[in-house]
């Protein structure tokens, strides 16, 4: 065995060159696995962007296709609905004619007819003595009466009018003459003042109530029957107004509110 010089001193060298290399080494490792770690790393960022661009675009074009798609239901809608209106005005057109025709052909039925309001009905009521009576307060001459007949509308106690039909246009006048000359007609059992005008339709009435009522708020000045059509006028000067439909009230209430 060889024996060792406990005295002999090595070399610095030798040992500090084996730990730079062991450093050098350890450096070169972290910095290589550094630089992997940082080129997945920013190759992964890169994915993310990409995928977002990619998100990006695709919801920009969601958004263009949205709007156009929405530009295209909305200009479907508003072809729809003029349709619509076209298809209902060229539907309209010839069934207003024809409601026209209908509501003509009931006022022609009411030609020559007397409306009596304010006379109850009673179950043993005599309606010829009772036209006899109206006809005296009025002065009526013979020729007028003759061959007229009277009916009561129905025996609703709200709607129990009688209806006076006379021969000719030529009767109805003179009635319709005296009735304005005398305001004062009774009924003879309860001296309730009584109404005589020329029938309406069931259209026309209601129309004439409705109006009447409008007077009360709008400056409507005149409201009258004549030839068994219905008439307004909103001021002196102005033309006259027929009304025959709900679409006439709508306008002279517009009419009104436009002169206030």
């Amino acid at each position: 065995m060889t024996k060792v010089d406990k005295n002999k001193i090595i070399p610095k060298t030798e040992i500090t060159t084996d730990s730079d290399t062991i450093k050098k080494i350890i450096d070169e490792s972290i910095k290589t696995a550094l630089k992997n770690l940082k080129d997945e790393f920013m190759g992964e960022i890169q994915a993310v962007k990409d995928s977002m661009e990619f998100i990006n675009t695709n919801f920009e074009e969601f958004l263009t296709r949205l709007e156009t798609n929405e530009k295209r239901i909305k200009k479907m809608e508003e072809e729809m609905a003029l349709t619509k209106k076209t298809l209902k005005d060229d539907l309209m057109k010839p069934l207003t004619k024809i409601q026209a025709s209908i509501n003509e052909l009931e006022i022609q039925n009411t030609f020559n007819n007397l409306e009596i309001v304010g006379i109850p009905y009673s179950s043993n009521e005599n309606l010829n003595l009772i036209i006899d009576d109206i006809s005296k307060q009025l002065n009526i001459p013979n020729y007028a009466k003759q061959g007229l007949t009277a009916h009561r509308q129905n025996k609703l106690p709200e709607k129990n009018n009688i209806i006076l039909k006379l021969t000719s246009k030529e009767n109805e006048d003179i009635w319709i003459n005296n009735i304005k000359k005398e305001k004062n007609i009774t009924n003879q059992n309860t001296k309730n003042k009584i109404y005589l005008n020329q029938q309406l339709t069931k259209n026309l009435k209601s129309l004439h109530w409705e109006i009447k009522q409008l007077k009360k708020t709008l400056p409507i000045e005149y409201v009258w029957i004549k030839d068994h059509r219905l008439f307004t006028r909103v001021k002196t000067g102005t033309p006259a107004i027929s009304i025959s439909s709900a679409e006439h009230i709508a306008q002279i209430i517009n009419s009104c509110n436009k002169n206030q």
